[in-house]
């Protein structure tokens, strides 16, 4: 499990994409995406190890029309800065987890509300389900920004503590 433990607790990565902010921008060089998170480079990091499988995959699909451009450790920005140059076109595709997400639209949090899931298969359900479609198309409708997929890495809003086991919420 060291690929879990390099993972931060309760990170749910949504991959954004403002294509349509981006379609004629002249933010973003022809044929270049840039793909932006804030994870290392690490290839045991699922979410770097997700941006050079779409690297590879875009650019084999294209046949090369297509190059990406992989950002990781935040170096384009914090998250909310990152989303800010997603919707202005500079970053075609951004790894944000759904507290940044929230941030820009704050319905988003509900995906990440304690306890509100009681194992994986509960959370791939609630992910793949027509309320977080409406949720997404909601967000696109106000802030521009398109959600491609919603993935998890490592667990939803986890609590801790040193003391005792957390059971229910107070």
């Amino acid at each position: 499990m060291k690929f879990r433990n390099r993972v931060l607790a309760g990170l749910v990565l949504v991959v954004i994409a403002s294509l349509a902010m981006t379609v004629g921008s002249s933010a973003a060089p022809k044929n270049v995406i840039r793909l932006a998170h804030d994870q290392t480079s690490d290839p045991y990091d699922p979410c770097h190890s997700f941006a050079v499988v779409f690297k590879s995959y875009v650019e084999n699909a294209t046949e090369g029309a297509y190059t990406v451009e992989i950002h990781p450790s935040s170096v384009l920005g914090k998250e909310r800065e990152r989303l800010e140059l997603t919707k202005a076109g500079a970053i075609q595709v951004n790894l944000a987890s759904i507290g940044g997400l929230s941030q820009l639209y704050q319905p988003a949090i509900l995906l990440n509300t304690p306890f509100m899931y009681n194992s994986d298969r509960v959370v791939a359900a609630v992910l793949e389900s027509d309320f977080v479609k409406q949720l997404f198309a909601d967000m696109e409708k106000k802030t521009g920004l398109v959600s491609t997929c919603v993935f998890e890495i490592g667990g939803l809003s986890c609590l801790t503590n040193n003391i005792r086991p957390i059971r229910k919420p107070a």
